[in-house]
């Protein structure tokens, strides 16, 4: 009984000045939120050709077990994988088992979606040239 009583007081401690000046009591901190799955670095962005294409290299890494949804480009998507393993899956293609030392293409305007399966972050490094003034990437529903 005298525990509850003390553990009651405690509370009151701690609450009850912040009831007295109209506050709330303090939140408990949140968890930071764990990195995205998917990073994106941009490398290189340059207008060519200039009248009506982008060029970007961006170094791209997926976790372990991470996944890129299904999307399309305004333009071809070029890259070689520098380290870790995924399957990349381009509509109308076989899979690709992505290793270090493996490069790939996907034409524009093909769906393509890919996974980390592997026990480390893949690390690819991309080429896109595409449709100047069009979003890079645009997310395909099924």
């Amino acid at each position: 009984m005298k525990i509850t009583h003390l553990a009651a007081a405690a509370a009151l401690a701690v609450l009850a000045p912040a009831a007295a000046f109209g506050q709330a009591a303090p939140a408990p901190a949140a968890a930071p939120a764990p990195p995205p799955a998917v990073q994106r670095q941009k490398l290189v962005e340059q207008m060519f050709p200039p009248d009506k294409y982008a060029t970007f290299i961006y170094m791209v890494s997926v976790a372990p077990g991470g996944v890129v949804g299904l999307h399309t480009h305004p333009g071809i998507e070029m890259g070689y994988t520098l380290d870790g393993e995924a399957v990349l899956s381009v509509d109308g293609q076989p899979d690709l088992i992505m290793k270090a030392g493996v490069p790939y293409s996907v034409p524009p305007g093909v769906p393509h979606s890919a996974k980390n399966t592997g026990t480390s972050t893949i690390k690819i490094v991309a080429t896109f040239v595409v449709e100047k003034d069009k979003p890079l990437a645009t997310p395909v529903s099924r």
